[in-house]
């Protein structure tokens, strides 16, 4: 069984307690150790899943033969409606709790609607969990939560209805609700920067730890949503999350997960999406003029696919062209910059120096190379009408140079 929430002001107490001798947790009150101090993150949220399906085990058989009276169904039906009320901007008579020490009242705050509303929802639920409103009572409970973006509160909410209720006939809605918070609180699109110059800020890493929260709410929408839109939704929001982490190693995991995303959902719609965003994995890896340009052309590659599934739409050919230019306008600046490091060596003399009996003209030929590759590969660039001035400037090689005749003599 759900029960009442341990209020703000007891919870901040707790806080302070655990910050000034936190070592006292590890000890019960017998001064023993206690046995779930040594548990890590997966095994304490295991035990809770646990917990968790026995309550709703006990509470699914009890509400099978639970005859409620009409006095409940009125009692929790009021509830309801003024919750609603709440929501709508009624005014309802103040709630029971508003009168005790911990409210915000009795610190002479109002709380927001969404809080009124969540609160006179969870307290119904409580009183009256067996009634016949007791699953639009947690469905408006976990509304208020999508509101205020509360996604710790939410997913809870959301694990106790779908394990609890599992034939509330509005599951599909809520879910939709529930991922639609999770991915305005991730906010991914607004940490995607393809205009900026600097690899290293293509993507904004930042509150990475408090989108541990969403990352759960997404796992569990992976595993218990529809195939068609829900789990397919949450997965890229799982591959984000990794993306976003900026570590190497989640990078590497980053691709695999959109690598098995168009595996899993070949027709979907979002593997655009996925196919974008695992170009984007590479993009992030980029050093910059001085590195390995290996990743560059993985990700044009990649991009090259996307195209294929943009389907025609004008923002996927927008967002294709703009990864594009991304794309060539970094490999115009190495290729500029390995043309003129060429250049360079033979105008130091440092040639020969950096690779014995090798001829200029040996360097000369790369150089002229790579200014031509820029030229080619966008001759309307920038970068591009910098190296048609670069090579024009350069002075053609001699056969001696060359180390071979650049003419030689006709057959008799």
């Amino acid at each position: 069984m759900p029960t009442l929430r341990v209020p703000s002001v007891l919870l901040m107490l707790c806080a302070a307690m655990v910050l000034n001798g936190g070592h006292l947790l590890a000890l019960d009150a017998a001064g023993s150790k206690n046995a779930t101090a040594d548990l890590d993150d997966n095994e304490i949220e295991d035990k809770y899943v646990t917990r968790v399906l026995e309550e709703a085990a006990q509470y699914r058989l009890k509400r099978s033969h639970y005859v409620s009276s009409a006095a409940d169904e009125q009692a929790a039906a009021t509830y309801l409606a003024q919750a609603k009320a709440v929501l709508a901007d009624g005014k309802p008579q103040p709630l029971e709790r508003d009168l005790h020490w911990w409210s915000p009242r009795w610190w002479f705050f109002t709380p927001p609607q969404t809080f009124r509303a969540g609160w006179l929802a969870h307290d119904g639920f409580t009183a009256y969990p067996y009634a016949k409103v007791a699953g639009d009572l947690l469905s408006l409970e976990l509304g208020t939560y999508a509101a205020r973006g509360a996604i710790s509160e939410l997913h809870d909410t959301l694990f106790i209805m779908w394990f609890y209720l599992p034939d509330y006939p509005d599951l599909s809605r809520i879910m939709d609700l529930c991922l639609i918070a999770g991915e305005k609180v991730q906010d991914f699109q607004k940490s995607v920067h393809l205009e900026s110059d600097s690899p290293g800020e293509v993507i904004q890493i930042s509150g990475e730890t408090a989108l541990q929260d969403v990352n759960k709410l997404f796992r569990f929408l992976v595993l218990h949503g529809d195939r068609e839109s829900i789990a397919p939704r949450a997965a890229i929001g799982l591959a984000r999350a990794l993306l976003r982490s900026g570590n190497k190693d989640d990078l590497y995991q980053a691709r695999r997960e959109y690598e098995h995303f168009c595996e899993t959902y070949p027709t979907n719609e979002l593997v655009f999406t996925a196919l974008c965003e695992r170009a984007l994995s590479y993009l992030v890896s980029y050093k910059g003029n001085n590195y390995d340009v290996g990743v560059l052309i993985s990700a044009a590659s990649i991009i090259d696919q996307a195209e294929i599934e943009s389907r025609g739409k004008p923002e996927n050919v927008a967002l294709v062209a703009a990864y594009r230019k991304r794309i060539r306008s970094w490999h115009q600046d190495r290729d500029l910059e390995v043309a003129r490091w060429y250049h360079d060596r033979i105008m130091a003399g440092l040639a020969w120096l950096m690779c014995p009996g090798t001829a200029n003209g040996s360097w000369d030929l790369a150089s002229r190379f790579y200014y031509r590759e820029v030229i080619r590969r966008d001759s309307g660039s920038e970068q591009a009408r910098v190296a048609f001035r670069e090579l024009n400037a350069l002075t053609p090689p001699t056969p001696s140079e060359l180390g071979t005749d650049l003419h030689p003599p006709a057959k008799p």
